[in-house]
């Protein structure tokens, strides 16, 4: 088994018709679009060696995601999150 930890990290302005003052709520809605994206936590792997990919006999999965403290940095703010990712290596891998 292979396994790797990943950083997300992400940042946010807030949006020009708010002047930036809705920044927070921006981190808030990314913080939810990347929780979603890491539902189920589990996904097929495929192998890239030909067109279209093929399926392989594993899967790639991982765990919950650590959120890291909000960091403000004058007019942006931003988020760290990392999380294990694990997959069985293939034959041949």
């Amino acid at each position: 088994m292979a396994a790797a930890e990943c950083e997300i990290v992400y940042q946010t302005c807030g949006t020009q018709s708010f002047g930036g003052l809705d920044r927070g709520r921006s981190l808030s809605q990314m913080d939810g679009e990347l929780v979603a994206m890491l539902q189920p936590f589990s996904t097929p792997k495929l192998c890239y060696t030909a067109t279209p990919p093929a399926a392989t006999l594993t899967q790639v999965f991982w765990d919950e995601a650590s959120f890291g403290p909000v960091a403000a940095q004058r007019d942006r703010m931003s988020r760290s999150v990392k999380l294990m990712v694990y997959s069985y290596q293939e034959q041949g891998e």
